[in-house]
C-alpha cells in the first residue's frame, strides 16, 4: 500500500477489509496511485476474493484502470457547476453551499453575526446598450478584482447573475462592520474603470442582511438581502440598506397589490374621474383631465402614485392604460353626443409605454374605435421623459403628433430638463406643477418661479396650465401673468363623469369665470352647490 496516496489508504483497506471478511460481494474503490514519473494517478480498483471450502478467502483476482482522465473531467464540471466561468468567482450554487453551512453551524458561534450583502451595479444596461457586451464584460472582470480586495481574511464572495453578486461577511460582532464593508464597496467601484481604452464610471446598490449561526436558513438570507437591495435601489444610486422586519411586511404588501391589481381589470374596479381645465380668456371650460382611480375591494381607494409603479414592474401598465385612455375618449364621445361642446381631454401616461412597440398605433386603434377627434385627446407625460429623449422614447411621440394627437409636459419646472430638450419634442403645451404654485402668494421664490415659467412658454409659443390652484389668490396671479389655462380644487375638484357634464353645461350657458381683467374682479368657483355635494367636497 505504500504506492497509494496517504490520504486515501484508510478508506481503500476499510473496504478490501470489508470485503474479505465477507461483508460485501465484490471489492471496489477509487484511489490515487504514485507513478513512476513521482506524479500520482487516480485508479479505479475492482476486485472479488477467491474462497477455499471452509470460505476463507485464499486469493484476490480482479483488475485496475486508470480513471485520472475521468476524475480529471468530472472536477472540471465540478468547477464549472459551482464557479462563475466569466469573473472566476464562486457562482450562487457555491454561495448557497456557504450559506447552508453558516446556517447549520453552532457551537461556540451562537452568538456571532454574520452577514450576506446582495450588490447591483446601478445602470449596468446603459454600458451593454452603449459600448457593448465585450466592454460590458470587462467591466464586470474590473468590479469583481476590486470587490476582493474588499474583503476580510475568511469572507467569501460570489457572482449571482449579470451584474448582481453576492459577499458573506463571517464571523461579525456587530452590524456595524458589514455597513463599513459596504461603505468601502462603494467607494471603491465609484473610482473610475478603465475598460477598452476608455473611461467609465459606475456605483453599486447594496442590500444587507444579518444571521446569526444555526439559525438562518440560506433562502431566508437571500430573501431578506435581495429585499433590502430593492430598498436600497428605490432610494436612488449609490445606497446600501440593512433588512429589517418592516420590509419583509412591505414585500408581502405589494405582492399582494400587485395580485390585486392583475384582477382589478376584469372585476372592474377602475374608474374615472374628471377635473375641469377652465380657459381664463373665456371663463368656459375648455377640457378636461382624466384621473385614474382604483377601488381596492380591502384597501378602498387606492393612489395611482401608489399602484402605477406596481403596475410598470409586473408588466400591466399597457392593459390599464388601454383602459384609461379608451375610457376617456369614450366618455368624450358620450358628452358630445349628449349636445355638450367638444372639449379636449387630457390623459397621463406612463413614460415606459412609449418603449412598448406599436405605442402610437395602439392609442390611433383606441381613438379609431370611439370616434373622438385626434385633436381632442392630449396626452401628458411627466418632465423626467425629457432626460431619456433616446429614438425609441421621441419617434412614437412625433408620430402621435403628426396625426393631431396634443403631448403636454406635465409637473414642469421639477426637473431637470434643458431648453435643448423641451425642443426635441413635440410638445403644445406645458403644465406648471402644483408644488411652485402652493406658495406664489407667500413666496417670493416660487412666485418668480411660476412667473418665469408662464414667460418661457410664451416665448416658445406653447400653450401653458397652471396645475394646483386652490385659492382666489393664486388665480388672480394667474391671470395678472397671462397664463392661459388653471386647473385645481378652487375651480372643482376630479368629479364624476355626469357631474362633470353639469358642470361642463353650466360652464357654457352662465359664463361663471368670465373675467374683467382690468377691474380684477374676484371669481367664484364653477358649479352648484348641489355639484358639489355630489363631488364630495
Amino acid at each position: 500500500m505504500g504506492q497509494i496516496h496517504s490520504n486515501d489508504a484508510r478508506a481503500l483497506l476499510a473496504k478490501l477489509s470489508d470485503h474479505l471478511d465477507g461483508k460485501s460481494d465484490e471489492f471496489e474503490g477509487e484511489h490515487r496511485m504514485k507513478h513512476s514519473d513521482g506524479s500520482y494517478r487516480w485508479i479505479l480498483t475492482r476486485g472479488i476474493a477467491i474462497r477455499n471450502e471452509l470460505g476463507k478467502p485464499i486469493r484476490l483476482v480482479g483488475s485496475q484502470v486508470d480513471i485520472t482522465a475521468r476524475k480529471r473531467a468530472d472536477g472540471l464540471k465540478q468547477k464549472d457547476s459551482l464557479y462563475d466561468t466569466l469573473t472566476g468567482l464562486p457562482n450562487r450554487s457555491s454561495l448557497r453551499q456557504h450559506l447552508k453551512r453558516a446556517a447549520e453551524e453552532t457551537g461556540s458561534k451562537t452568538n456571532v453575526l454574520y452577514a450576506l450583502l446582495y450588490l447591483d451595479i446601478d445602470r449596468f444596461q446603459l454600458v451593454n446598450d452603449g459600448l457593448g457586451h465585450t466592454i460590458g464584460d470587462h467591466l464586470l472582470i474590473g468590479i469583481a478584482d476590486r470587490l476582493k480586495k474588499c474583503l476580510r481574511p475568511g469572507d467569501s464572495i460570489a457572482r449571482l447573475s449579470g451584474d448582481e453578486f453576492a459577499i458573506l461577511l463571517e464571523n461579525l460582532n456587530d452590524v456595524s462592520q458589514a455597513t463599513e464593508v459596504a461603505s468601502r464597496i462603494q467607494v471603491e467601484i465609484a473610482r473610475p474603470f478603465k475598460v477598452g481604452g476608455q473611461e467609465v464610471f459606475t456605483a453599486v446598490s447594496i442590500g444587507i442582511a444579518m444571521g446569526s449561526y444555526g439559525r438562518e436558513t440560506a433562502g431566508n438570507l437571500l430573501r431578506n438581502a435581495d429585499t433590502a437591495l430593492s430598498q436600497a435601489k428605490s432610494q436612488g444610486r449609490a445606497r446600501f440598506a440593512l433588512f429589517n422586519n418592516h420590509m419583509h411586511a412591505d414585500a408581502l404588501d405589494l405582492l399582494s397589490l400587485e395580485t390585486a391589481l392583475q384582477r382589478a381589470l376584469e372585476r372592474k374596479e377602475f374608474k374615472a374621474n374628471y377635473q375641469p381645465i377652465v380657459a381664463l380668456d373665456s371663463g368656459r371650460i375648455i377640457g378636461c383631465e382624466a384621473l385614474l382611480r382604483w377601488s381596492h375591494p380591502e384597501k378602498g381607494l387606492v393612489p395611482p402614485s401608489e399602484f402605477i409603479p406596481v403596475a410598470e414592474e409586473a408588466g400591466l401598465i399597457k392593459d390599464i392604460s388601454d383602459w384609461i385612455i379608451r375610457e376617456a375618449c369614450g366618455q368624450a364621445m358620450k358628452w358630445q353626443q349628449a349636445g355638450l361642446p367638444p372639449i379636449r381631454i387630457a390623459v397621463n401616461i406612463s413614460p415606459g409605454l412609449l418603449k412598448i412597440e406599436g405605442f402610437a398605433d395602439f392609442v390611433s386603434k383606441i381613438l379609431e374605435d370611439t370616434g373622438l377627434a385626434p385633436e381632442l385627446l392630449q396626452l401628458e407625460l411627466t418632465e423626467s421623459v425629457l432626460m431619456e429623449s433616446e429614438p425609441d422614447t421621441i419617434q412614437p411621440l412625433v408620430e402621435l403628433s403628426s396625426k393631431g394627437i396634443q403631448i403636454s409636459l406635465d409637473d414642469f419646472g421639477t426637473g431637470y430638463s434643458s431648453l435643448s430638450h423641451l425642443q426635441r419634442f413635440p410638445i403644445s403645451s406645458l403644465k406648471i406643477d402644483k408644488s411652485f404654485m402652493r406658495h406664489i402668494a407667500v413666496n417670493p421664490g416660487d412666485a418668480a418661479i411660476v412667473s418665469g415659467l408662464i414667460a418661457l412658454a410664451h416665448n416658445l409659443d406653447l400653450r401653458i396650465v397652471a396645475e394646483g390652484v386652490e385659492t382666489n389668490d393664486q388665480l388672480q396671479f394667474c391671470v395678472s401673468k397671462k397664463c392661459e389655462e388653471v386647473q385645481g380644487i378652487f375651480i372643482s375638484p376630479p368629479v364624476e363623469a355626469d357631474v362633470f357634464a353639469a358642470l361642463l353645461e353650466e360652464s357654457q350657458s352662465k359664463q361663471v369665470l368670465a373675467l374683467a381683467k382690468e377691474t380684477g374682479d374676484k371669481l367664484p368657483r364653477i358649479g352648484s352647490d348641489t355639484a358639489q355635494l355630489r363631488a364630495g367636497v
